[in-house]
């Protein structure tokens, strides 16, 4: 953490990931894994098979610490709502990822995410009740089954149609957006307020754009832009200057060498040999 120069662990030693795992299993033993089977290890309860990463643990701290996480506020009981998946293993269309993108909220906000009882997970067209199901969510994750996975013989991931494109907007709420896999691997995620908030808005809010956190918080205004690769640096500037104040160079005989006239830069005609209209004309 560059703010309190703490560190954090990433990932405890020798353990593997369990996606790596039935990876592994499927193509060395020839052993594949169901989605129940998975579930059922990454639920095991004895330790053996499970270690919690400290990730989790990270941000299971930060929510003890009076936040709140509005998703699984609204839906407690939702399974396989997730919002990244591996692209290179088409795992989006198996709904085989993780949630890691969130909105957190103070405590004191609660009362501000709209829970009117009129808001519903998406799960596209799924037909059945029970919106909280894996199988509803496989069918919200591929746009039920609109949305293609790339050929493993090349070519990329497919453009979703416009008919897919459509299944990803829908009435305001607090949950997830199902954007097309040919724009991320990621989707984006939305929160829904209510009227209460209007009391914690403040309609004196300034930025001041040279403090060091508003930076900290803006790393993409550092990024350089790309018209900038494709003008002179600062060092070849100076370093043309300084040539001009050494003058001309001068010839074997001590006098100044003569003045060449300036070559006029080549065209894509004269690389191949060919005059162009103006050569033609001269």
């Amino acid at each position: 953490d560059e703010d309190t120069g703490q560190e954090y662990k990433s990932r405890e030693a020798n353990t593997v990931p369990l996606p790596s795992l039935a990876e592994l299993m499927g193509k060395i033993a020839g052993v594949e894994w169901d989605s129940a089977t998975l579930r059922c290890i990454a639920n095991s309860t004895d330790g053996s098979l499970k270690s919690r990463s400290p990730t989790v643990d990270w941000l299971a701290s930060v929510l003890d610490e009076n936040m709140v996480d509005p998703f699984r506020y609204m839906y407690p009981a939702a399974q396989g709502r997730y919002t990244c998946w591996n692209q290179m293993t088409n795992r989006r269309y198996e709904n085989m990822g993780t949630r890691i993108d969130y909105t957190l909220i103070d405590k004191s906000l609660i009362n501000c995410i709209d829970s009117d009882g009129s808001q519903t997970l998406r799960c596209c067209n799924f037909s059945e009740k029970d919106f909280n199901s894996e199988h509803a969510a496989l069918h919200a994750a591929t746009a039920s089954g609109n949305f293609q996975g790339a050929s493993f013989e090349g070519g990329g991931i497919a453009s979703a149609t416009a008919k897919a494109l459509e299944t990803q907007f829908g009435d305001p709420h607090t949950g997830i957006i199902y954007t097309a896999p040919q724009y991320s691997d990621h989707v984006a995620i939305s929160l829904l307020l209510n009227a209460n908030f209007d009391s914690f808005r403040s309609t004196s809010l300034t930025l001041d754009v040279k403090a060091i956190s508003t930076k900290k918080a803006q790393p993409h205004k550092a990024q350089k832009s790309i018209s900038s690769f494709f003008t002179p640096s600062s060092s070849s500037s100076s370093s043309a200057k300084s040539s001009a104040k050494r003058g001309k160079p001068t010839g074997t005989n001590g006098s100044k060498a003569a003045s060449s006239k300036s070559k006029k830069p080549k065209t894509l005609f004269s690389h191949f040999g060919v005059k162009s209209k103006e050569d033609s004309k001269k």
